[in-house]
């Protein structure tokens, strides 16, 4: 029973709610993620600095 209920629910959700969620989701792992981006092209910058 419970696991027919959680299907339902997972159903619903990306079919019908996902069109909402996902940009949501990449704004927020774009977020969360800025700082070490930015960390991985301050380091790819500097190696190739270094290597002129």
């Amino acid at each position: 029973m419970s696991s027919e209920l959680i299907q339902e629910v997972l159903n619903i959700i990306f079919s019908k709610h996902m069109i909402y969620l996902a940009p949501m989701i990449f704004l927020f792992m774009a977020i969360l993620f800025t700082d070490r981006i930015i960390e991985i092209i301050q380091n790819a910058l500097a190696d190739r600095n270094r290597w002129r």
